[in-house]
């Protein structure tokens, strides 16, 4: 494979190059924060990816004279002459700076889950003026962690419908509850890898192998982050023809007498695949799940692919599925009075299912008295593509400067009042009532208690160098509390 060394000084938008000149004279230091605005579609989001953007592109050396000389280049080009390239700012940092970016950044920790509107990340320049222009500049690439922390977002929002449902019908065993499918349906590997991710700080379910050496450069896990199981797909179901379907399904058990093996059902017809060739092959997948110790890591799984017809919701597939294995492989009833499949049998269903349908799914199979511990969904695009920027509103908004030695609220305040902004120097902290109980809040230096305060936004990047570094173990921990 062929790798190319990215010039830092490109990785903007390029009206950012002409920012500096426009600025007042006096200042001196630009302050600016991230927030997901009111109007995201979620209420909450769960922090993370900022560490991985940092290590990748912000930390140690970062400009070199080299990148100097190509971006000036660039520009000249680009804008018709070299004017408007921050030749000045870019020269400091090589030669006062020793090439590394000098920016403060803060944050809260990564696996927070956090309100909407409410600040997270705050940067400023290190240096006054020479570097004022260095914080529009990189606000570009750290918005991209947009991405991250929406689809673990949207993934954490499963699990509580999940714990919601397993709530009531005692179970709560969700780990391997929602599966990533995404790998094939993102926009490049650095999505997988960043989308991936997310999602497995909420389950241990994923096909999307690329997270593994993600996970290992830049948060300190080399194993053990995500699992999968051997499935089939429509090229392996297909190979004798729909006459020799009996013969997929035999050599499905036969090529895996142990473990979980996922069988999809619907490449010709579901309901003669489960009635006729499941139910004929019954004794042999009981079998192959009572022999082992542990017969619940040894079953098969059923997995439509598709409505058994046109405009079919996918609930009502997932309840006849349900309703026709217990005929042939027979279920209990838990503590909590539902319905629980034999353990030789699951389901699994994935066909672009939406974060409604999911719900729905879960509902359905309360409301007819089963279980949820035998149905697991997947999700592919739906989780990992089905995004974007908006979803959650994020933007990064300047919110104060230091302008001649003083500070100096800054605040964008347009008609659509859900896109004004915050001002002064900001902190998030947990406010606390008379009961004990709290809340984030973000409150600026205005507020009477701003320095008595403890700031949930700790320094993770200075002048080149991260300040904190957090582990996947850690994060995994952190998500699973409420605020």
């Amino acid at each position: 494979m062929r790798h190319f060394k990215r010039n830092f000084i490109l990785l903007t938008d390029s009206y950012k190059h002409t920012h500096d000149p426009l600025y007042p004279d006096e200042v001196e230091t630009i302050g600016s924060y991230m927030e997901a605005r009111l109007g995201a579609v979620y209420d909450f989001i769960l922090f993370n990816g900022l560490q991985a953007q940092l290590m990748k592109y912000f930390e140690g050396v970062v400009i070199t004279r080299e990148d100097i000389e190509k971006a000036a280049a660039k520009c000249a080009w680009h804008f018709g002459d070299e004017s408007k390239f921050n030749r000045k700012m870019w020269e400091y940092i090589l030669n006062e700076c020793g090439g590394k970016l000098p920016l403060r950044i803060k944050a809260v920790k990564e696996g927070t889950r956090l309100p909407i509107n409410n600040a997270f990340m705050v940067m400023e320049n290190i240096g006054g003026k020479i570097t004022r222009g260095l914080v529009s500049h990189c606000e570009t690439i750290l918005t991209h962690i947009w991405y991250p922390i929406t689809v673990a977002t949207k993934s954490r929002y499963i699990k509580d419908i999940l714990e919601k449902y397993g709530n009531i019908c005692g179970f709560q065993d969700i780990a391997f509850h929602c599966h990533d499918f995404g790998f094939r349906g993102v926009s490049s590997v650095e999505s997988s890898e960043m989308g991936g991710t997310a999602h497995l700080i909420n389950f241990l379910g994923t096909d999307t192998m690329s997270t593994f050496d993600f996970i290992e450069e830049f948060y300190g896990m080399p194993t053990h982050s995500g699992f999968s199981v051997v499935a089939s797909e429509h090229s392996v179901a297909t190979s004798g023809g729909e006459d020799k379907e009996i013969e997929y399904l035999d050599r499905m058990l036969d090529k895996n007498p142990n473990g979980i093996v996922s069988i999809v059902a619907d490449t010709y017809n579901i309901e003669r695949f489960v009635t006729e060739y499941v139910a004929s092959r019954k004794q042999r997948i009981i079998d192959r799940c009572v022999k082992n110790t542990n017969p619940g890591l040894h079953r098969v799984v059923i997995r439509p692919d598709s409505p058994r017809y046109k405009g079919e919701e996918p609930w009502k597939q997932c309840i006849w599925l349900h309703e026709e294995l217990s005929k042939i492989f027979g279920f209990t009833i838990n503590d909590k009075g539902y319905k629980v499949l034999n353990t030789c049998i699951g389901v699994i269903y994935g066909d672009g299912l939406s974060l409604e349908q999911i719900e729905e799914i879960y509902a359905m199979l309360i409301q007819h008295g089963w279980s949820i511990s035998n149905m697991v969904v997947g999700q592919g695009g739906g989780l990992l593509q089905k995004c974007n920027r908006d979803t959650q509103r994020f933007a990064i908004k300047c919110s104060y400067q230091v302008q001649d030695g003083v500070l100096v609220d800054i605040q964008k305040n347009p008609l659509d009042n859900t896109k004004a902004s915050k001002k002064g120097q900001l902190k998030l902290v947990k406010n606390y009532d008379i009961d004990g109980n709290w809340e984030y809040e973000t409150i600026n230096q205005h507020h009477p208690l701003y320095f008595d305060f403890a700031d949930e936004m700790e320094v993770v990047f200075e002048m080149g160098e991260m300040k904190r570094i957090q582990t996947f173990p850690e994060i995994r921990e952190l998500s699973n509390q409420r605020y």
